[in-house]
This record gives C-alpha cells, sequence and structure tokens, in this order.
C-alpha cells in the first residue's frame, strides 16, 4: 500500500505538470495493471476524470468515446495503440504509452516525476463533486453512451458493497474485468482498497 500510495502521488503530480485542471479528462487504454491501478488513483488525487477505453471495442467506439470526451490525455500501451484511431491521436496534446518504441509519443515512464518532492501533497483538495469516471455502455445497440460518476458517488457504491459483503483487511479480489469499468473499479478495486484487502489483477 505505501508504494502503490507513492507512485500513484508521483504519477499525480506528473500529471499535474501538463496544461490540464481539475475536471478534464484522461483517456486509458491499459490492461489490468500496476499501472492502470497506479493511474486510476493518480486521477482521483488530481480531481481528474478517467476515461476508460476497451480493448475488445472496435476503433470506431473508441472514436466516438473520445470525441464525446475530448481528453487532454491519452495513456496506452504499443499493443493496443492501434485500437486509436489516427485522427483521435492527433487531436490529444498529452499521449504517454507503455513500452513505447515510437518516438513520436512519450514513453509512460516519463509521465512519473521522480523530481517532486517528499513531501509534495496531491489531493489535498475535496474534490467530492467532481466526475471521477465517465463510464460507456458498449454500444450493442446504438453508439456507446457515457454515463458520469462523481467521486462521492463512487465511493458511496463502493462502501455499500463493501457491508453487503461484509469484506475486510483479510479478503482477496481476483480481478477479471477490466478495472477502469464501474462494476471492476467499484466493486473490486475500489472496494477491497477500502478496507485494506488485496487485488489480484488478472491482466487478461
Amino acid at each position: 500500500y505505501k508504494l502503490l500510495s507513492e507512485y500513484a502521488r508521483l504519477y499525480a503530480y506528473g500529471l499535474q505538470k501538463l496544461d490540464v485542471s481539475p475536471g478534464d479528462r484522461v483517456a486509458v487504454l491499459l490492461p489490468n495493471s500496476i499501472e492502470l491501478a497506479t493511474i486510476l488513483l493518480a486521477t482521483i488525487n488530481c480531481g481528474l476524470a478517467l476515461v476508460p477505453l476497451s480493448s475488445a471495442s472496435a476503433p470506431p467506439q473508441n472514436e466516438h468515446i473520445l470525441q464525446t470526451t475530448s481528453p487532454k490525455v491519452l495513456i496506452t500501451n504499443q499493443e493496443l495503440l492501434h485500437r486509436i484511431p489516427a485522427q483521435c491521436l492527433q487531436q490529444i496534446s498529452n499521449i504517454f504509452v507503455n513500452g513505447c518504441s515510437d518516438t513520436d509519443f512519450a514513453a509512460f515512464s516519463s509521465l512519473i516525476d521522480k523530481t517532486a518532492d517528499k513531501d509534495c501533497i496531491v489531493g489535498s483538495k475535496d474534490f467530492g463533486n467532481n466526475i471521477a469516471l465517465i463510464s460507456f455502455t458498449s454500444g450493442t445497440t446504438g453508439l456507446p453512451k457515457g454515463v458520469a460518476h462523481t467521486q462521492m458517488k463512487l465511493l458511496d457504491r463502493a462502501d455499500t458493497f463493501i457491508r453487503r459483503m461484509v469484506l475486510s483487511q483479510n479478503d482477496r479480489s481476483l480481478l477479471v474485468m477490466p478495472a477502469g469499468r464501474t462494476i471492476g473499479f467499484v466493486c473490486q478495486f475500489l472496494a477491497m482498497l477500502r478496507v485494506g484487502g488485496t487485488v489480484i489483477l488478472a491482466e487478461r
């Protein structure tokens, strides 16, 4: 927990140094991984809105989501980069790619700001009413539709899940669905962190 918190703080500090403000969107297309976990927490610390993209979605669906939300930051990896339409890449000012071998984009590792002072505090402001997550429907009956969730709404849902499931710090949760999706983020990732439990990330 200490290491996860520290990495989330450094990524949050790196995000704050970009041309972003609380409420701005950060699009993420990553598998379940420690990189995704830290970005989830970093965006919350900064009051930014996470826009999760699905690797199972066709490029036109991802294009619709990106055009609808107009993110200022995109974070993905080399393997999934082709899922983002080229015209969308041209419209996003800050793009970070994990495992990047293309000089056209910044490496994901460059986002972490190791020069941040150890006493630097991020997330000290009250972002409870800020939109923390914009989730989209699968789009099976038409274009995907977005739903905005505030930080307080997500926390309330996580706490309800904790009470119903009687979760404790001794519990473990195997997260096989995308962590960026609402049910995975709230009921498994966020809920387990709230009680001090363990989250096992299944990448695929």
